[in-house]
């Protein structure tokens, strides 16, 4: 593990560096101890560590930190996205329905509105 993060930091005093850790609510003991150990390290380096979660992210110690909740989509939201996506194919009913079922997440929506769009 400390070889992995020397080359993360390594990295970020020849260039600036991104270090993005995805859908964080499912992370796994080891993944946290390495980014626990990034953020110890991060105020000296020219690197950004962006973490997304769907809710029950862990609680983690940065010296500076800066979080920003996406809320769930309006149904107006809703219905821009399935009409966007349906087309011509929309009628009220899907989108409807995919306001109600998808709980206003964006992915769901789509996912959704594919999956009624090929089922017809």
């Amino acid at each position: 593990m400390e070889l992995l993060i020397e080359q993360l930091f390594d990295g970020a005093e020849l260039r600036p560096s991104l270090l993005v850790i995805e859908d964080a609510h499912w992370i796994d003991p080891t993944t946290l101890g390495l980014l626990e150990r990034c953020l110890v390290r991060i105020d000296r380096a020219r690197m950004l560590i962006v973490i997304t979660s769907a809710g029950n992210q862990p609680r983690l110690d940065a010296p500076e930190r800066d979080e920003l909740v996406a809320n769930r989509l309006s149904r107006a939201s809703v219905e821009a996205i399935v009409r966007t996506s349906a087309g011509t194919a929309c009628s009220d009913r899907p989108w409807r329905r995919s306001a109600t079922q998808t709980d206003g997440v964006p992915l769901f929506v789509e996912e959704l509105t594919r999956a009624v769009l090929e089922t017809g």
